[in-house]
């Protein structure tokens, strides 16, 4: 699914979706590195419509290496702006 022609033609250009971004499978088994690729993924594709917020979905896991966890922040002060 492409997600700009879905929050432009179903939903609006007035909303601000909250994603789940990180699976619990990347943040808790993943490396940093997929991790970062996976925030930057879902930014790349939400970034034109703008309005979207990051999240883990309130899962961290026991566990979760800090070095993941650091992963997310890093990702979206790289990617996170435009």
């Amino acid at each position: 699914m492409h997600y700009t022609g879905f929050f432009n033609g179903k939903i609006g250009d007035r909303v601000c979706l909250k994603g789940n971004v990180v699976l619990f499978k990347f943040i808790r088994f993943g490396k940093p590195e997929d991790v970062k690729n996976k925030v930057k993924r879902q930014v790349e594709a939400t970034k034109k419509s703008g309005g979207y917020i990051v999240s883990t979905g309130g899962k961290m896991g026991y566990r979760t290496l800090y070095e993941n966890m650091f992963a997310v922040v890093e990702a979206v002060e790289e990617y996170g702006k435009y």
